[in-house]
């Protein structure tokens, strides 16, 4: 397990941690990118919208997970916040103008990834991803 300020100025230092776990599972890299756009976004709003100006730290704990599998725990102090109350479904149809604010990041984290789910485990909010690598 590692702790990082929650600071967009440590977001490398977490993006590198989980390209270097991607990679010491035999990933590609393409798949590797996937799996830190989903990371990044998790991150990112929980400096934004769960820290929002004060400080913290976020923990991420690499699982120990079978074959070539990432399951990824991320978690903050910020207030309870469920992801998953979030409605609403992504359409590719809708311009950028024509969406909703808010939201459009967990939709792409459930497209790019196996698994997104949450829980609380006082004091935590506890983001787990999952995400194999597509082979042909």
């Amino acid at each position: 397990m590692a702790k990082y300020p929650a600071n967009l100025a440590f977001l490398e230092e977490m993006l590198v941690a989980t390209r270097s776990k991607a990679f010491a599972k035999g990933w590609k890299k393409e798949e590797a990118t996937l799996l830190e756009v989903a990371v990044e976004e998790a991150v990112v709003n929980i400096i934004q919208h769960g820290y929002k100006d004060s400080e913290g730290e976020i923990e991420l704990h690499f699982l120990d997970t079978p074959n070539m599998m990432i399951g990824l725990e991320i978690k903050d102090k910020g207030p309870p916040f469920d992801p998953s109350l979030l409605k609403g479904e992504y359409n590719p149809e809708l311009s950028l103008e024509d969406r909703e604010i808010g939201g459009n990041g967990l939709l792409l984290m459930k497209r790019i990834l196996d698994k997104v789910s949450y829980r609380r485990e006082e004091p935590f909010n506890v983001l787990y991803l999952e995400k194999s690598p597509k082979r042909a």
